[in-house]
């Protein structure tokens, strides 16, 4: 059990790094993605929001990915919890995964969890589609109606 134990915080903890790196994903995707959008305000070319375009589906598809990443490791997770809760009663058909109240399983069950997950699942995901989503939406809006580029004198 104190296995288990030790097992399940460990986990806690690679899930909260994780977080991190989705934050810091994020961050960089709105910083780079506004970065270019005012670049392209002063040069009042519509074309380098191209490259807006481009670094917001890029950034998408990293978050997405980190994001199946992290979310491998929650079936090892539920796994120990159930373990620790009801240890006597937990069968494989309940908990939908085999081994579970093995210990020193988590490589061995983010892979089975990886190989079964989906990206597109975490690509359509709302959470992981915000902000990159917006980003691209402005960008696509801006490049298709290139008068809101043009500098404007009072």
């Amino acid at each position: 059990m104190e296995n288990l134990t030790a097992e399940y915080f460990t986990l806690i903890d690679i899930i909260g790094q994780y977080d991190g790196y989705l934050m810091m994903i994020k961050g960089w995707s709105i910083t780079v993605g506004i970065t270019i959008i005012g670049y392209a305000f002063q040069q009042g070319n519509k074309s380098i929001l191209l490259m807006c375009i481009v670094s917001s589906l890029c950034f998408y598809l990293m978050d997405a990915k980190f994001k199946e990443y992290q979310v491998s490791y929650y079936p090892r997770m539920k796994a120990i919890e159930y373990c620790v809760d009801s240890p006597y009663r937990i069968s494989e058909r309940e908990l939908n995964m085999p081994t579970s109240c093995e210990i020193f399983k988590i490589d061995r069950s983010w892979t089975e969890t990886k190989s079964k997950g989906s990206f597109v699942d975490n690509f359509v995901n709302f959470g992981v589609a915000f902000p990159h989503f917006i980003l691209l939406l402005l960008a696509m809006f801006l490049y298709f109606n290139p008068q809101w580029l043009a500098k404007k004198t009072i």
